[in-house]
Parts: C-alpha cells; structure tokens; sequence
C-alpha cells in the first residue's frame, strides 16, 4: 500500500510492475473494463500519473481499514476536487506479488484508521 501511495504522490511508477503477478488484474468503479494483466495497467497508471503531474493534480493518501474485516486500504483524494475519494484495496498471491487490486469509492466502506 505504501508503494502504491507514494506512486501517487511522486508521480512516479517506475517501480511497480517488479511487485505484481504477471496475470494481475485491475477493476475500478471508474474505469469501464477489468485490466488483465501487469503490463496493462502499468501502461495505464503511467499514463494517468503523467496527466496527474502535467495538471499540477494532488492525490493525498492515506491507509486505512475497512471495519468488520480489518482488510487495509489505500485512501486516494483528488485534492481540491468534489470527486469522491476511491478506496483501493490490493490482494497478493502466494508468493507475496500483488495480484488484483479493486478501487471503488470509499463511500461503499466503512472506514476506520
């Protein structure tokens, strides 16, 4: 989750696709389509982070945790925006690589800290 919210701060995702599975999968209430694979959404969230940097956009992140199941997740708050913050929430496999990650808004949730 760390590396993930600093991706957003530093506008930067270099680094990420070293964490993920080769057959991750990305869904978002935000975006129509799953994303089935690392390169997929690396080639996304690069994009999307540039277009971020480009437009001075501040994501501020915080970790948090969904209530009744402890699960952790990533809180993303597009800053000065009435866009409602997403919530993102990561699966790893067994070996310890990012699997799937899902963001919905956080308004589905219960959050606690």
């Amino acid at each position: 989750m760390r590396k993930i919210g600093k991706m957003y701060s530093e506008y930067t995702s270099e680094d990420i696709q070293c964490h993920m599975e080769p057959d991750f999968r990305y869904s978002s209430f935000f975006v129509l389509a799953e994303m089935t694979s690392a390169n997929e959404y690396v080639e996304y969230i690069a994009g999307k982070i540039q277009t971020f940097k480009r437009h001075n956009v501040v994501i501020k992140t915080k970790i948090m945790h969904i209530k009744g199941s402890g699960k952790p997740c990533l809180v993303l708050d597009q800053q000065g925006s009435d866009i409602e913050p997403g919530c993102l929430t990561a699966k790893r496999s067994e070996n310890g690589l990012i699997a799937r990650m899902d963001i919905m808004p956080c308004s589905f949730y219960e959050l606690i800290p």
